[in-house]
């Protein structure tokens, strides 16, 4: 999966990569959620610093012995709202984590375009590759009974 930060400042990259992958995802739909949900966690920080400051604030006033009940009824609004905010900026960030779920990954710079399978190149080989005088085997041939495929793919 591409890290976050990379989909967001990268995006015409991983939309170039994103066709050459031959995927089709809503590139559109994701910026506009990423600029609400950037908006969004502006005002929560926002209502974050106000709320830090209307603490201070109570805390002053009530060492000094003046009145609070306005600064803690302001205080509960802000909460509310925050915590409003909150659940907004949840749901878009879980949005967006779909999103990103179904980009596929970069493509390094010297792997050929292509449609198929057809299109790719052999860049290397390693070691000697073993000639038999039969036709090998799987392992699921050489031993059906001894593997215990449901277990492994539980493991």
């Amino acid at each position: 999966m591409i890290p976050s930060q990379i989909l967001r400042k990268e995006i015409a990259l991983v939309k170039k990569m994103s066709v050459a992958r031959q995927t089709n995802l809503p590139f559109d739909a994701y910026e506009a959620v990423e600029i609400k949900r950037k908006g969004l966690q502006q005002e929560t920080e926002a209502i974050q610093m106000q709320s830090n400051q209307l603490s201070k604030d109570v805390a002053i006033k009530k060492r000094s012995g003046d009145s609070v009940v306005q600064l803690l009824e302001e205080l509960a609004s802000i909460a509310k709202r925050k915590k409003e905010l909150e659940q907004e900026l949840r749901a878009l960030l879980e949005e967006i984590r779909a999103f990103e779920l179904q980009v596929p990954n970069l493509l390094d710079d010297r792997v050929p375009e292509g449609k198929d399978e057809s299109d790719n190149q052999e860049v290397s080989k390693y070691g000697q590759i073993p000639e038999f005088g039969f036709t090998p085997k799987s392992h699921t041939e050489l031993a059906p009974e001894e593997l215990d495929f449901a277990r492994a793919a539980k493991i």
